[in-house]
């Protein structure tokens, strides 16, 4: 989904169907990512703690609106932080 959405153009229609693609992938992957979440503090030093950093990373800055002001820029992040804690 990251590579898919990061090869389109930042529009609001692309920025959907990824977010569509997003949430299968969370309802395929749950127990992985709960892992995950529930045990940062954990894998803070691991190699796999720092992958899935730094997809979240990426994965943000896909619904991040190029040059929006802070308002909407945590918007956009607290929207899909919602999407995956909510799995």
């Amino acid at each position: 989904m990251i590579a898919w959405a990061e090869a389109q153009p930042l529009r609001p229609d692309v920025q959907q169907e990824a977010l569509r693609r997003y949430e299968g992938a969370l309802a395929h992957a749950a127990p992985i990512f709960t892992i995950l979440r529930e045990n940062q503090g954990d894998l803070r030093d691991l190699a796999v703690g720092a992958s899935f950093r730094a997809l979240l990373a990426r994965t943000l800055a896909l619904f991040r609106p190029p040059g929006a002001d802070l308002v909407d820029q945590v918007r956009a992040v607290t929207a899909l932080i919602a999407v995956h804690t909510g799995r």
